[in-house]
């Protein structure tokens, strides 16, 4: 007999299928862009907002297709130690969050488009890859997040892109620290996905899924975790310094390498469903370090 289930279960749902907790991955890059573009005199709120939907629309709709796709894939089964998955648990056919996946990023692409309209057209080239990456990452026989290039795609399409494009659509100039910042930025969203890998390292080997943690091992990723945060504070004191920050901005970091240092120990001392809540706390990392980034750019 078929559960009946009313809206407001539905919606519970999608909500928790599109990982609520994964998506600072999605807002902390356009902050820290926006904050570039203050810095650089010349922000453009709506430009911004534009920038900040396209993220997240893009964002659900990739953990759409990854719930879909690694359910196909055989690798959500019974000894999933992750938070529940819709396609796993029998709530949502896979075929119904590839067409949930295909709806969001068209919604997605609204703004995209208009940001193509006020802004130069290689943008739309942008977009146009943004919206590919959403599936290649976990469609196909081969996806790229089994190739071991899961960190690589990260820093890419969570730092460089959005931070260096969220900048430059509203200055329309362009810094070549900007792609340090970026940089920085990939390397501490990079994190929610080592979490991820560290926590399922048994399962992925099982499956034939290749991440770095799986070739490299638990402790590579816990030190890689540690280091990625301490390599992006070291990229952001010098963008501090290059724009005369005031000493306080500079506590604020330090409180965040407190907040990042006490993650870590998390991290080393839990294993299993209770990395779950590692994973919650490394995606607000990355937002309150965004935040710290505005906030100096603004006072």
């Amino acid at each position: 007999m078929k559960t009946q289930r009313s809206l407001g279960e539905w919606l519970g749902i999608w909500m928790q299928t599109a990982r609520p907790q994964t998506l600072p991955a999605a807002i902390a890059p356009v902050l820290a862009g926006s904050a570039l573009a203050i810095l650089a005199g010349r922000f453009h709120a709506c430009h911004a907002l534009y920038c900040l939907l396209f993220a997240l629309f893009a964002q659900i709709a990739a953990n759409f297709a990854n719930d879909g796709f690694d359910f196909s894939h055989g690798i959500d089964d019974d000894t999933r130690l992750g938070p529940a998955r819709a396609a796993a648990e029998g709530i949502l056919s896979p075929r119904t969050l590839y067409l949930a996946a295909l709806v969001t990023l068209g919604l997605g692409g609204i703004f995209g488009l208009l940001l193509v309209a006020v802004a130069p057209a290689f943008i739309l080239s942008v977009g146009l890859l943004c919206a590919l990456f959403v599936f290649l990452y976990s469609a196909g026989p081969r996806p790229l997040s089994h190739l071991a290039l899961g960190d690589l795609l990260v820093i890419l399409f969570f730092g460089l892109i959005p931070v260096t494009c969220t900048a430059y659509v509203q200055t329309e100039t362009w810094h070549h620290s900007w792609l340090l910042v970026g940089a920085a930025f990939g390397l501490v969203i990079d994190n929610i996905l080592v979490v991820n890998n560290y926590r399922d390292v048994d399962s992925d080997r099982r499956h034939g899924k290749y991440t770095t943690i799986v070739l490299f091992g638990r402790s590579f990723g816990r030190w890689f975790y540690f280091v990625n945060g301490c390599l992006a504070l070291v990229v952001l004191v010098g963008l501090f310094l290059d724009y005369d920050r005031s000493p306080w901005h500079y506590l604020l970091l330090t409180l965040w390498l407190a907040r990042h240092l006490i993650v870590f120990r998390m991290l080393l001392r839990r294993d299993g469903t209770a990395l779950n809540s590692v994973l919650a706390e490394t995606a607000k990392n990355a937002v309150i370090l965004a935040t710290i980034v505005l906030i100096a750019s603004l006072t």
